[in-house]
């Protein structure tokens, strides 16, 4: 089962550039997530061996009538291979695969918004 929601993405953690053009003009995604129950969902991260790293609470808004659903996320990683997926839980039982990919490596430079950063 599908759900298309409006997802506020988080600026990815692993991009590090942004032209002006892109921050004037401001992004929205309508994405498509393949969601389900939550034993059906945590398929992928059980496949590529991956173990939950963090959790955190958020929200999303339906592209259809901007209802906002809140739930929980779930951030799966396998530091070995780098493969990752974030999954959101929603109070009826379902979830969603917000990301999946690859390249996971923790970040140890500068923050952006420290004055001495490299041009982040």
């Amino acid at each position: 089962m599908f759900r298309f929601s409006l997802a506020f993405v988080l600026i990815s953690l692993f991009s590090f550039g942004a032209n002006a053009q892109d921050i004037t003009q401001g992004k929205r995604f309508l994405t498509q997530q393949p969601c389900g129950p939550w034993i059906e969902v945590m398929k992928t991260p059980k496949k590529y061996k991956e173990a939950m790293l963090f959790t955190g609470n958020g929200s999303q808004f339906s592209s259809t009538n901007g209802q906002m659903y809140s739930g929980g996320m779930f951030f799966f990683v396998n530091q070995e291979t780098g493969s990752y997926s974030i999954i959101n839980v929603y109070g009826d039982g379902m979830a969603c695969l917000m990301q999946s990919g690859t390249g996971f490596t923790p970040y140890t430079g500068a923050q952006p918004w420290d004055k001495k950063g490299d041009g982040l």
